[in-house]
């Protein structure tokens, strides 16, 4: 073999798929040949430039997509691999076990970018210098490898799949299966004396800790950072042995389908030149720690509290934020990007200011304002109209949410499903589609039922007062353990806050005969219950002038104005608007139970009731 009068720069190549063939010493094996075929021909191999992929398949073409192959061969598309240099491998499976024409497509591209090519299991060169001299013995030797080497992984591909096929049959016939694969931390195979011999699955030495961890965040409502925390202050150490949870982990943990003993896989294979893909479910295979529903559950509280309490560090003696901390959900009005919040100490009290992350890192969009009293008026506006399943004691108000996130996803696999149908031209397909259409239309309608029946259920008036104290409690900006709850509480009803710190005319928001037009700060609520609330705080005065609620929820009103009613307000005066309004006295002589009610003559009601009399005075 003739190299280059520049000495080349040599690299190696080592890869195994599996992780047996670690501790069968592949790499080991991989090296010896390598090592062996560079001293027969005196290159010398930079140690910086030994490439090894782990557990990467060859045959999928993994280790191109996401190992240090693929970023090779791209270095060498992109130059950085200079021509003339060497690359050594054991043998041509370890590039690839695809398909010989992609296989040798790839061979193709390193040849033709000047890279040489050896390997060192039987001492063959492919170069531009071995293709010129003989050119259909080497295309026909790597040729041969390749095809020899792709059967090779198809046929153990093939017995793979057949034999988890045949496992999946025995588990949904009654029998004790195992279709392989890693299993969870808390979950062991049981003995058997024979590999051969399945008998299933137990629950092991973690099982005590993986039953804290769903009571903590299910029962407790304990957010991923706090269960962390708490699992360091028990010494309880991670699935690894580390000291630390990760937030990863344990949102991982809580995802994981296995905890109500179910099983969800997805099997790719080649079969016939073409990728099946299949998606399978095995319910009652692992041992469970909870229900199916109860699981379920989970997913609709854990898709809520997303992101949530990430700035939280209560723990530490600092403050609960009611406007920020909720991952993704809480924005700035003018960017849309995150926003946070942070204690500014002055001499006799501490100021909360509320900053905007783009201005934060760039200074190009809202300067930080103070947030104390943007953040009560949101408090005692929102906590009115939040979901009084959550806080009724006698049912269980996960139900509500599992309702609804389950109608939300209908909508959009219903949405998915008229999608395909329109590009899909198989008409049996179309007939599939359509019988699915069908079905996720009556599962619609019987959850729509359950939400209806959920939302009759009457909440006691003990459940609200409770409440009610709860928030006057948070009301104290110290007060970490009532204003903790009520945090809970709003990150399972707020799909979306956003706060406009800029400030703002009332008539920029078309009601400019509103309190004199008043400079404004708006917070704007969404709820998972659809419900929208605007929130409008005076910037002059610092006081809550109103809130806006959409007219469809005019029944739910909670002291809120509904848009028609605030254009009566601006278009024609607070006297046209009183016309338009049920009388005080009427409101009060309704169910002085209702949460109507019972926020009216509530302490927490102040803030508005302050708000109304401002109204009549200025009209006076």
């Amino acid at each position: 073999m003739q190299f280059s009068h520049v000495k080349p720069q040599i690299y190696s190549y080592r890869r195994f798929s599996n992780i047996r063939q670690e501790k069968g010493r592949s790499i080991a094996r991989q090296k010896k040949l390598i090592d062996e075929i560079a001293e027969k021909y005196n290159l010398s191999i930079n140690e910086d430039f030994v490439m090894t992929d782990q557990g990467l398949s060859a045959f999928h073409g993994h280790h191109k997509k996401k190992g240090a192959f693929g970023l090779f061969l791209a270095a060498v598309e992109n130059g950085i691999v200079k021509p003339g240099s060497v690359l050594l491998v054991e043998s041509l499976d370890r590039m690839s076990r695809e398909q010989p024409y992609v296989a040798q497509s790839t061979l193709n591209s390193l040849i033709d970018h000047g890279i040489i090519v050896v390997t060192a299991v039987d001492d063959r060169v492919y170069s531009k210098e071995s293709m010129t001299k003989d050119p259909i013995g080497t295309m026909l030797t790597a040729i041969i490898v390749m095809q020899q080497a792709h059967k090779e992984s198809v046929d153990k591909t093939k017995k793979s799949v057949d034999f988890i096929h045949s496992q999946i049959e025995k588990h949904r016939n009654g029998e004790i299966a195992d279709v392989a694969g890693p299993v969870p931390f808390w979950i062991n195979r049981k003995p058997s004396p024979s590999k051969k011999i399945k008998k299933g699955f137990e629950l092991n030495e973690h099982e005590k800790t993986i039953r804290l961890l769903v009571d903590m965040y299910c029962n407790q409502g304990m957010g991923l950072r706090q269960i962390s925390r708490e699992l360091i202050e028990r010494e309880i150490k991670a699935p690894k042995g580390r000291n630390v949870w990760g937030v990863s982990t344990l949102s991982s943990i809580f995802k994981n389908p296995a905890l109500c003993g179910r099983y969800v896989f997805h099997l790719e294979y080649f079969r016939d030149g073409e990728t099946q893909k299949e998606d399978y479910i095995l319910d009652n295979y692992y041992p469970s720690i909870m229900t199916p529903d109860e699981f379920d559950a989970l997913q609709a509280i854990k898709k809520r509290r997303s992101g949530a309490n990430k700035g939280d560090k209560s723990n530490k003696g600092g403050l609960v934020y009611l406007l920020t901390d909720y991952g993704k959900k809480s924005v700035c009005g003018k960017c849309g990007r995150g926003i946070g919040s942070q204690p500014q100490r002055q001499k006799y009290r501490v100021r909360r200011r509320l900053h905007c992350f783009t201005h934060k890192e760039t200074e190009a969009c809202c300067k930080s304002i103070v947030q104390d009293h943007i953040e009560d008026a949101f408090l005692v506006s929102v906590a009115r109209h939040i979901d009084y399943n959550l806080i009724n004691t006698d049912i269980n108000p996960e139900d509500m949410i599992l309702v609804s996130e389950r109608l939300q996803d209908i909508e959009d696999e219903m949405s998915n499903v008229i999608d395909m149908r329109i590009t899909v031209k198989d008409e049996s397909m179309k007939l599939k589609l359509k019988t699915k259409y069908e079905e996720l239309e009556a599962e619609k309608e019987e959850l729509s039922k359950q939400k209806s029946a959920l939302k009759q259920f009457k909440i006691s008036s003990g459940d609200i007062r409770k409440f009610i104290e709860t928030v006057s409690d948070a009301r104290d900006y110290t007060n970490n353990e009532a204003r903790s709850y009520i945090k809970s509480i709003l990150v399972q009803c707020i799909k979306k806050l956003t706060v406009h710190m800029e400030k703002k005319k009332l008539a920029d928001y078309g009601y400019k005969n509103i309190y004199n037009n008043q400079l404004v700060n708006v917070v704007d609520v969404e709820f998972y219950t659809d419900k929208s609330l605007s929130i409008f705080v005076s910037a002059e005065t610092n006081k809550l002038l109103f809130t806006r609620i959409s007219d469809e929820f005019a029944n739910e009103a909670q002291g809120s104005f509904t848009e028609d009613q605030l254009r009566i307000w601006n278009d024609k005066g607070w006297a046209a608007l009183q016309e338009n309004l049920d009388s005080s006295c009427e409101v009060l002589s309704g169910d002085p139970e209702s949460p109507e009610n019972l926020w009216l003559t509530s302490d927490a009601a102040d803030v508005t009731v302050q708000a109304m009399f401002d109204i009549l005075e200025e009209d006076d």
